[in-house]
């Protein structure tokens, strides 16, 4: 069944859908369709269309979005689509009251975006049973919510958010692609092989591994990247720095050494910290190297990380882990960005105290003998001399 067309009205309060289902440029409202059923085999396909109160879809095998859908929803309302599998390739808008009330939009079932999904303006509450973003962009405002009760994955595609992104049951998994924005994340985060930057606060654990990446982008003294984690925090992979241009302008302007010690604490945590970054990657905005010799130190204090200006007189091994591509001075080898390093340590090797010492009295007689040696040496060459003088 094909139905397009735009400001047409479907008159069924209920309508059964065992077939494919076809809406196009139409309005699924409350006073058109109250209830839209579907049986196992069923499959809705939505292009264009604006989803009104209180509408409520249910049963299909697959709900399929496509082209720019909108809901348009009066505050304090609901409305539910219910599938075994829902694909948004399109763009779906969710524009909240910002009147304070609640507007909550529910997706029952497996939740897979390769398209854009927008949660625009306050009063937005998505809920969603599993979401998979592959490759596709999630943008939360401020004062919106999504929350998934299930698993919460991103393989490809970008997350920014503003507002507040809650898992209830299980870490957030980030294989691929970028979390990016000022809010919230409610839930741990397993950061496998994204990009996360901030400032962001993670209401949880967060765990990267070595395929993950953190960013923290310096502008100014005052204004840098700020990750707040409220739990356990265990590292590997990779920390992206980028210096504003306009700041290292102004440290060469007031001289760099006399910001020697200036400290950013990018990274503070409530919990336990474990592991630590394999490798470190230091740039400025516009694409050029820090100045030779000037670096940022990696310094650990209670319960944070920070990033120190120093400048590094030498070539040892963390201050060549530390130094970003030919920022490195005369004679050292050059440290390339991405690479992984093995600090080295140093261990000292105990001396052995027993079984080789000789005894005290062994060695006044050893002392005694050398002495003696000594002496008729002495006299031996004193006496030929005075032969040779007669």
């Amino acid at each position: 069944l094909n139905i397009s067309g735009q400001n047409g009205g479907i008159v069924f309060t209920t309508v059964q859908n065992a077939g494919t289902l076809n809406i196009s440029g139409e309005s699924i409202a409350y006073s058109a369709i109250q209830n839209l059923q579907g049986s196992s085999s069923g499959v809705l396909n939505l292009n264009g269309v604006a989803i009104q109160a209180g509408a409520t879809i249910s049963g299909m095998q697959a709900v399929n979005f496509s082209g720019l859908n909108q809901f348009i929803v009066p505050a304090g309302s609901v409305d539910s689509i219910q599938a075994a599998t829902i694909n948004n390739t399109g763009t779906l808008i969710a524009s909240g009251s910002g009147g304070g009330a609640t507007v909550e939009h529910d997706f029952i079932g497996q939740f897979v975006n390769t398209g854009a999904l927008d949660l625009f303006g306050a009063g937005n509450l998505f809920k969603f049973t599993d979401f998979a973003n592959q490759g596709g962009s999630v943008e939360i405002d401020a004062g919106s919510q999504m929350v998934v009760s299930g698993l919460l994955s991103q393989s490809r595609g970008n997350m920014l958010i503003n507002g507040i992104l809650t898992s209830d049951n299980s870490p957030i998994q980030i294989g691929g692609g970028s979390v990016s924005g000022s809010g919230e994340i409610q839930g741990s985060v397993i950061n496998v092989g994204g990009t996360i930057s901030g400032p962001m606060t993670i209401v949880g654990d967060y765990v990267q591994e070595g395929g993950g990446t953190m960013i923290v982008d310096i502008n100014s003294l005052t204004s840098f990247s700020q990750y707040m984690i409220n739990g356990n925090v265990d590292l590997d992979g990779s920390l992206d720095v980028i210096m504003s241009s306009t700041l290292l302008q102004q440290f060469e302007q007031d001289g760099l050494d006399s910001h020697l010690g200036n400290a950013f604490d990018f990274l503070d945590f409530s919990g336990m910290l474990t592991g630590t970054y394999s490798n470190l990657d230091f740039s400025v905005s516009d694409g050029s190297n820090l100045p030779l010799g000037y670096t940022f130190d990696l310094v650990e204090a209670s319960n944070s990380l920070s990033l120190v200006w120093a400048y590094v007189p030498n070539c040892g091994a963390r201050n060549q882990a530390i130094l970003n591509g030919n920022s490195v001075l005369p004679g050292c080898t050059t440290f390339q960005p991405g690479t992984t390093f093995t600090p080295v340590t140093f261990t000292p090797t105990p001396v052995n105290l027993t079984g080789n010492v000789p005894e005290p009295g062994s060695v006044v007689l050893f002392g005694s003998i050398l002495v003696l040696l000594a002496v008729f040496s002495y006299r031996a060459r004193v006496s030929r001399s005075a032969g040779s003088l007669q």
